[in-house]
């Protein structure tokens, strides 16, 4: 199966669809068919503060794969604000709102309920530094998805300022091309899958549009036998994962499957229980 740092990703196709709910914010849309994305050299100082500072936003960047993320950070521009300049400010609206990640310096955060004729009280809040706890490493992230008014004024309280900037297009247009692969790598896969030899490439895209991405490590298991609360099957997208105790075969027997296989199907239209254990 691989060394122990492995992962096996499998994609998931959902019996049951989850509402959401509604969110206040207007979506912004925009076209990424022509997007170019930049790519500004960076010495490996500022790609650490801006990968740490992706990682200290989970909700928004857990979701890009390595290539894509690297992408983004390719195409970061710098800003070393002045001392006492406000970077962001309470209530203002941008055209292409920026994601800021924190190299050096510190920056102080102001907030308030109360009127834009009153932007800000008089003491901040919190400041954000790399000196303090990951989460405090970057701001801004709300702006890349929702087209809303900022909630905080952010202003630079140190002299040695120095900030990286990721912009709303740049961030949307690359988390669609994205979603596009993985709708690819999806279709693909489902035209492998037996139980869905009848689908057109129409409804093989549409299927593959509702799947979603999962990531294990070695040792992880994805299912287990004798689970009755199954509701979706699996497609190897890359690694190998071992199906083991297998109902009507003898003790020790496994079977290996690999990118392109898939298992999990009969939960789409049985209620019976899972008939052997998968372990990445």
């Amino acid at each position: 199966r691989g060394p122990s740092r492995t992962r096996t990703s499998c994609w998931r196709r959902p019996t049951l669809t989850r509402r959401r709910r509604p969110h206040h914010a207007r979506a912004i849309s925009f076209d990424a068919t022509s997007f170019a994305p930049r790519r500004l050299p960076k010495p490996i100082a500022a790609k650490t503060a801006i990968i740490h500072a992706f990682l200290a936003k989970p909700l928004m960047f857990s979701q890009f794969e390595p290539d894509f993320i690297m992408q983004m950070v390719d195409a970061m521009t710098p800003l070393s604000p002045r001392l006492h300049e406000d970077i962001v400010t309470l209530h203002a609206s941008d055209a292409n709102p920026l994601f800021y990640a924190i190299e050096s310096g510190a920056f102080d955060v102001y907030v308030s309920s109360s009127t834009p004729s009153d932007p800000h009280p008089a003491a901040p809040v919190a400041r954000l530094s790399l000196d303090l706890p990951p989460h405090n490493n970057a701001f801004g992230e709300v702006a890349l998805v929702f087209d809303r008014p900022r909630t905080a004024t952010v202003r630079a309280a140190s002299s040695n300022c120095k900030l990286w900037t990721l912009d709303r297009v740049t961030f949307r247009s690359l988390r669609c091309r994205q979603k596009r692969r993985r709708v690819r790598d999806a279709t693909a896969s489902l035209a492998r899958v037996k139980l869905l030899s009848d689908l057109d490439e129409a409804q093989r895209t549409r299927v593959a549009e509702a799947c979603s991405r999962r990531e294990y490590a070695r040792g992880d298991v994805i299912i287990a036998k004798g689970d009755v609360d199954g509701r979706e099957f699996y497609m190897v997208q890359e690694g190998m994962v071992e199906v083991s105790d297998i109902t009507g075969t003898a003790p020790g027997f496994t079977v290996t499957l690999r990118e392109g296989d898939s298992f999990g199907e009969s939960a789409l239209v049985t209620s019976e229980p899972r008939n052997a254990t998968i372990t990445c």
